[in-house]
């Protein structure tokens, strides 16, 4: 696992799972530079947007990794929150 990773999966899931604006993961979250357009029209950068879907993230992850420890050796957590019997 590298931090590309960590970058990847933060951005995937503030899209898909939170509904973040994509442009708003990709120049305010990831940093990506801004068109030139977007500079010289809308200077300054959504962060209350930002701060809102990041606190969201924050919270599903603590949902997802509380629920680890009671899973217990047997079972596999899935992103979606689901969990099956792992097969030997």
């Amino acid at each position: 696992m590298t931090i590309h990773d960590v970058r990847r999966t933060a951005a995937d899931s503030l899209f898909n799972r939170i509904g973040a604006q994509p442009w708003v993961v990709d120049h305010v979250v990831l940093g990506h530079a801004r068109p030139k357009l977007l500079r010289n029209y809308m200077p300054t950068l959504p962060l209350k947007e930002a701060r809102e879907m990041l606190q969201k993230w924050g919270e599903e992850l603590e949902r997802i990794l509380s629920a680890v420890p009671a899973l217990g050796g047997g079972r596999e957590l899935f992103a979606d929150g689901s969990a099956r019997i792992r097969s030997s």
